[in-house]
């Protein structure tokens, strides 16, 4: 299957009607469009436009959850939440193996507890590989987080759960396999996230004049907006490299790019708008909070640098995996 301009544009369309104003579980929705067919189909196109309309609404749901579901082969019925890794173990299932055939779990629920009775929990088995785990959302220890934004409905949770044995929901999978799939999403979301800080203040500097012009004329903003735009496509090429070859390293290198583009666009937009930039009204602090919230998860853009790095003086070379047709 390939998808035209025509079509691409008639699914980015469907999806940002559909999640204006959705926030919590999307499950229902996402059967209602098609997603998981086009996912098998098509995943760059479900997965990028999917997230990229989020990033654009900034609005808060469970599509990550329907993301490592996915890439875990586990079922995800009505009711259900992924747990994802906390903040310091990023690199690592949330869960790791107690007495027996208990595994202990600390991590996080997007887009609160309230949407949920049960948790699936990636946790990994003997031969190392991952695999989903079913457990009740009652008897967990649950901690809303308010965070930098609240919105985000971010929720820590700590508990407990028994291995189903050969009854594993799901066969099991690299870990590298899920994180990669999870990374791959949040860095379409960022990039999402970036062009939409670059759109608002683009348009606040052609409409606002100084000095008898407006301030787009000045090439101080124009490099800052520039600079900008050149770390989003860096990112984005990341991200085609990424899905053609499926290379995790490549998924770390998208998302710690996508990160840093993300950054870079809260940090010199809020500069090109000044003072308005700082008003909930205007909408670009509310970006800026969900930048910071997404970057963190699934490894930062400083955590996934870091270890590019580590792993790249190890090898003593660049790697080419990748190259334009």
């Amino acid at each position: 299957m390939t998808v035209d301009a025509a079509e691409l544009a008639l699914v980015r369309k469907t999806f940002e009607n559909a999640l204006a104003n959705r926030r919590g579980a999307i499950g229902g929705l996402l059967d209602e469009l098609g997603w998981k067919e086009l996912q098998a189909a098509e995943p760059a196109v479900a997965v990028g436009e999917l997230f990229e309309a989020q990033g654009r609404l900034g609005v808060s749901t469970d599509a990550l959850d329907h993301v490592v579901a996915l890439a875990l082969s586990a079922p995800m019925p009505e009711g259900t939440a992924v747990v994802h890794p906390e903040l310091a173990g990023w690199d690592r299932p949330p869960a790791q193996p107690a007495a027996g055939s208990t595994v202990r779990f600390e991590g996080y629920v997007l887009a609160g507890p309230e949407r949920a009775t049960q948790l699936l929990i990636p946790a990994p088995r003997p031969d190392g590989d991952v695999e989903a785990i079913p457990a009740d959302l009652a008897g967990t220890e649950v901690r809303p987080i308010a965070g930098i934004d609240p919105e985000l409905r971010l929720v820590a949770v700590r508990g407990e759960a028994r291995r189903p044995g050969a009854a594993a929901n799901g066969p099991g999978v690299g870990w590298n396999h899920v994180a990669s799939a999870a990374r791959r999403a949040l860095a379409h979301e960022l990039c999402a996230l970036g062009q939409a800080m670059v759109d608002t203040a683009a348009a606040h500097v052609r409409d606002r004049h100084q000095f008898g012009r407006p301030i787009a004329a000045f090439q101080t903003v124009r490099h800052r907006l520039t600079e900008v735009s050149v770390a989003l496509a860096s990112a984005r090429g990341a991200l085609d490299a990424a899905w053609a070859t499926g290379d995790p390293t490549i998924a770390d290198a998208a998302k710690a790019l996508a990160g840093r583009a993300a950054q870079l666009a809260a940090l010199h937009c809020l500069q090109v708008t000044g003072a308005i930039g700082f008003t909930e009204e205007y909408g670009l602090a509310a970006r800026i909070r969900r930048v910071m919230a997404v970057d963190g998860l699934y490894g930062s853009a400083d955590h996934l640098r870091s270890r590019l790095g580590a792993q790249l003086l190890e090898a003593g070379a660049v790697p080419r995996v990748y190259s334009l047709p």
